[in-house]
């Protein structure tokens, strides 16, 4: 039974590639004297701020940060209704929740800015144990009092699959976030989501039965 519902916060809530496309070609030409296209930046996207600007000889955050909180109000929901699919979620009895690899302020910043801060039931940031490891999952179940099982996990990334699973949580593909359909399916995700409007119904489904777990 599924008991609690944690998501990923850029990439599976939010879009903030904007964000990062401007933020990262403000930082590399202010460091570097040359602009990165989104182009260039494509490959490197999805990964660690510090391997991508390590990457055009920039070292350390600081600038690539800065340049983040200036171009904050480009983000976008993937979803207008994300509210209201919290709602229902705690309609039926089921917590919703957060994980992310963003340092505490800038997730609660990005929250702010689309008007969702304060509705999630948990919000884990940042932590040196990164994912593909289960702590930050795990921290999350232990904040909303359900075991590891009674969660599910959704994300767009390989990472977070891998987390989910070794969390020992349901997980569930996010396939309108940033990664290729291919490499979330090689992950072997336990549900397909097309749209996070599904996580609901998805929800419920299982919760009914009606879906293999």
């Amino acid at each position: 039974m599924i008991r609690a519902a944690c998501f990923s916060l850029d990439g599976t809530l939010v879009d903030t590639r904007q964000v990062m496309y401007n933020a990262y070609a403000d930082t590399i030409e202010l460091e570097t004297g040359r602009r990165p296209t989104e182009g260039d930046l494509d490959p490197w996207i999805t990964g660690s701020p510090s391997r991508l600007l390590r990457h055009y000889g920039v070292s350390g955050l600081g600038h690539y940060w800065h340049q983040y909180d200036r171009y904050l109000s480009q983000v976008e929901l993937f979803y207008e209704d994300t509210e209201v699919l919290v709602d229902t979620l705690h309609e039926a009895g089921i917590e919703a929740g957060i994980v992310t690899s963003l340092p505490g302020h800038k997730a609660h910043g990005i929250l702010a800015e689309v008007g969702l801060d304060g509705i999630f039931d948990t919000v884990v940031t940042w932590m040196r144990a990164k994912k593909p490891s289960p702590r930050p999952l795990l921290e999350a179940f232990e904040n909303l009092d359900v075991l590891p099982d009674e969660g599910f996990y959704v994300g767009d990334l390989r990472v977070d699959i891998q987390a989910g699973h070794n969390a020992g949580c349901l997980t569930g593909a996010a396939m309108w976030g940033y990664s290729a359909p291919v490499d979330l399916l090689d992950e072997s995700p336990d549900y397909i989501l097309w749209h996070i409007a599904d996580v609901p119904n998805l929800c419920a489904l299982v919760n009914e039965g009606l879906l293999p777990v």
